[in-house]
């Protein structure tokens, strides 16, 4: 007569316990990769026909510049903020590619007090000229969130943006 040990119906193995928990985790972190990839299909605009609007801002030094139009040049817009800690991962991307196109006008439009900027661009400097914002030009741009980036082609229309952090080479694939 042979007999056999009967486990107890909520008897679990060791596997079982762990298992819960690791997938609940791998769900949790698949569920985030699928809505962020999916933000950023959504955030990544596309070409339009319609003109970006045109501004006239100054750099921290004072000089003039103004933006829109038919420049003949393709533009890049960087907005950022010195208290915008992806704007730290993204500055020097953008930076990298103003440095590796000269035939691209980049701009960085930094929302931000003028001594804040200033203190900024001591830290870090960038190969792209950077404008004062008070706000307004963000406004006009519809920048909700910082960093946001826009490419303007050689007519100032807009041809992609983004909102977030640009990965390295993105504006070399993307850019104008």
């Amino acid at each position: 007569m042979t007999t056999t040990t009967q486990q107890p119906v909520n008897a679990q193995t060791r596997w079982q316990k762990v298992w819960g928990p690791i997938r609940s985790v791998l769900s949790t972190l698949m569920l985030t990769a699928l809505m962020m990839g999916g933000m950023a299909v959504l955030m990544a605009r596309g070409p339009s026909e319609v003109p970006a609007p045109s501004f006239t801002a100054k750099t921290v030094e004072g000089a003039e510049v103004r933006v829109g139009g038919d420049s003949g040049k393709p533009v890049v817009l960087y907005f950022w903020a010195s208290w915008c800690s992806a704007c730290k991962i993204t500055s020097p991307i953008v930076s990298n590619y103003a440095a590796r196109h000269p035939d691209v006008r980049v701009i960085g439009v930094a929302v931000d007090e003028v001594d804040t900027i200033r203190a900024a661009l001591a830290d870090s400097p960038r190969a792209f000229t950077t404008v004062i914002d008070d706000g307004k030009i963000a406004q006009k741009y519809g920048v909700s969130a910082f960093p946001t980036t826009f490419t303007l082609d050689s007519q100032g229309r807009p041809s992609w943006s983004r909102q977030g952090v640009l990965m390295p080479g993105e504006l070399d694939v993307r850019g104008p």
